[in-house]
């Protein structure tokens, strides 16, 4: 009787046992390893450096360089571009792999910009110019073209120089770009001749936008506004500030609010020197002395020649031996006169303003070689132009004295103190 209890009871723990089977052990963590793309191959590029001949082409520059599908390159190039300013000094970067082929064209258009045309195929990674920010990229055909700029940062600086042989060189020595002398010389047009007038040890202060590249090379771009200059010099000291008028008009003063535009400039020539003054001479064609009735300039042929007043033109052509020659009639019946030029760009009876350009210098006519002759009528007879003593134009009202006071006080206080430190 005991063991059959005993046999019910393995039976029931049996049974029990069936109905909730034991489940196995979960298996091991499998590793999940996603699948990462193969790099593209990075190809080897060799470089070479072109430029356009002079009065070449782009298209002639790439025929030369045995470039295939010229049309595309170019096309794709005109696409970020504007090809008619392309100049002959433009450098050209061509990057080729080991067959020759042509697979990147880079073209430096400033120290901060490029425009580059790489071939676009998708299993081609070309290295990049420079890292930094691209827009998109343009396809043409097969190839892709971007304009690519560094990041640049513009700032007022403090320009400190003095002369020691000429405005120009002053700027070089300093490591300032030398573009800013033209800027100063029209500022100062009125007052200075930067040739003659200026004397070794005179100073030159500045204060201008100057936009440079952002990070180490801190390289120059442009200049920007000129905010104020001082020159001091022996010839005596002279002030510009910019100060704009209620009614818009944006023009320099001196520090009492007088214009520094007077009715005449001091020189037709933007940065010249005098090779030949006012008075009897030799002729250096003809061989005899005659009076030299004028002043001769210094200047290459193509150099802009500027009427150094308001006035309307009363000849334009050619006069024998003055060769392609200019002549302006001025309200207080003055009247100048511009010889051997080479290119004529106004007509008689034209109104012209001050500073407009009347021609390019040049070596027509009897003229031994490329220079501007220059000369002044009063009363029909010429006279020495260095002995006229122009009047300044109106200065602002004396309403108008406070606010260009508050203006230029801030420009006016830094080049002040700086001129003050280095006296």
């Amino acid at each position: 009787m005991m063991r059959s209890r005993l046999s019910i009871a393995w039976v029931l723990v049996l049974s029990a046992c069936a109905a909730e089977p034991i489940a196995p052990p979960p298996p091991p963590p499998v590793a999940i390893i996603e699948a990462t793309p193969a790099p593209l191959p990075v190809i080897a590029l060799s470089e070479s450096t072109a430029k356009i001949k002079r009065n070449g082409t782009l298209s002639q520059l790439l025929r030369d360089e045995k470039i295939a599908e010229q049309d595309q390159w170019i096309a794709s190039l005109a696409s970020v571009i504007d090809l008619r300013k392309l100049r002959a000094s433009d450098a050209f970067h061509l990057f080729r792999d080991e067959t020759g082929a042509l697979k990147k064209l880079v073209l430096d258009r400033s120290v901060w910009e490029r425009a580059i045309v790489a071939v676009a195929a998708p299993d081609v990674v070309v290295p990049p110019l420079a890292d930094a920010p691209v827009p998109p990229l343009r396809f043409q055909g097969a190839l892709a073209a971007k304009l690519e700029r560094d990041p640049t940062v513009v700032k007022t600086e403090l320009m400190e120089i003095e002369i020691t042989s000429s405005l120009y060189q002053a700027l070089v020595d300093g490591d300032w770009d030398p573009a800013i002398a033209f800027d100063l010389a029209d500022v100062f047009a009125w007052d200075l001749d930067f040739y003659s007038d200026v004397q070794r040890g005179d100073r030159v202060l500045a204060l201008v936008d100057v936009r440079r590249r952002e990070g180490e090379s801190n390289a120059f771009i442009a200049y920007g506004k000129l905010h104020g200059a001082i020159y001091a010099g022996e010839v005596g000291r002279f002030s510009a500030y910019r100060y704009t008028t209620p009614s818009g008009e944006d023009t320099f003063y001196d520090e009492n609010g007088r214009s520094l535009r007077k009715e005449f400039l001091k020189s037709p020539l933007k940065y010249a020197h005098v090779t030949s003054r006012f008075g009897s001479r030799k002729h250096p064609v003809l061989g005899y002395t005659r009076q030299h009735a004028g002043i001769d300039f210094a200047a290459s042929v193509g150099t802009p020649v500027w009427a150094v007043g308001d006035g309307k033109v009363t000849f334009a052509g050619w006069q024998g031996g003055y060769g392609k020659f200019v002549t302006v009639r001025h309200p207080n019946g003055l009247e100048t006169a511009y010889a051997h030029l080479s290119q004529i760009n106004v007509r008689v009876g034209q109104h012209i303003a001050q500073k407009t350009v009347v021609g390019m210098s040049g070596n027509t006519g009897l003229s031994s070689g490329p220079h501007l002759h220059f000369g002044l009528k009063r009363g029909g007879q010429f006279i020495n132009p260095f002995s006229l003593k122009p009047i300044r134009v109106e200065p602002l009202a004396a309403d108008e004295l406070p606010r260009f006071k508050e203006a230029i006080d801030g420009v006016m206080k830094r080049l002040g103190e700086a001129l003050q430190q280095r006296t």
